[in-house]
């Protein structure tokens, strides 16, 4: 889209999960068109192949949501009905290849060359991404910074009151 558009003026990304690998990706392969990138629980692996990987074989647990969606965060019952409804809309089969994919792509040589600023958000609430490791995420990074919240991975829809004031703090500072 940015391509066709007749916007050539350098963008700030923003994205989540893969979206941030897509952002950071974008980033290296075309630093000229990036002002800024923004990532929220990044699903970068940095060992790959370290995590165990989804199966459409082995067993769901009964509350699919209960990792990526803590209890803690389900206090707006509209607003995780509005998560489930989409989540369910979701193809499972698709969301296991992407995990795979995932689980199985090493970032370790692409993080160096990423050179704008980059804001790097973990979620303290989701144990498959340790601060440690978003941590040295950004620290692989020219320009990384690293911002922990106390959310969940699905952070811009389990707290967006929380989310939205870093992202806008962060664009002011980066001029984004």
């Amino acid at each position: 889209m940015l391509f066709r558009s007749k916007f050539t003026g350098p963008v700030t990304l923003i994205g989540g999960a893969v979206g941030a690998d897509v952002a950071l990706n974008f980033a290296v392969k075309y630093p000229e068109r990036v002002k800024a990138v923004l990532t929220i629980s990044a699903a970068i692996n940095l060992k790959p192949n370290q995590n165990p990987l989804p199966r459409a074989d082995r067993p769901r647990p009964v509350d699919p949501y209960e990792v990526p969606y803590p209890m803690a965060l389900r206090t707006d019952k509209d607003r995780f009905d509005r998560f489930v409804a989409i989540q369910v809309a979701n193809d499972q089969h698709s969301f296991d290849v992407t995990s795979r994919m995932v689980a199985t792509f090493d970032f370790t040589d692409v993080l160096p060359k990423v050179k704008p600023p980059t804001l790097v958000i973990g979620t303290s609430l989701f144990p498959a991404r340790t601060m440690e490791m978003m941590n040295g995420i950004a620290k692989a990074m020219q320009n990384g910074t690293f911002v922990e919240l106390k959310t969940g991975h699905y952070a811009s829809w389990e707290t967006p009151e929380m989310v939205a004031p870093v992202l806008v703090d962060y664009l002011k500072k980066v001029g984004g």
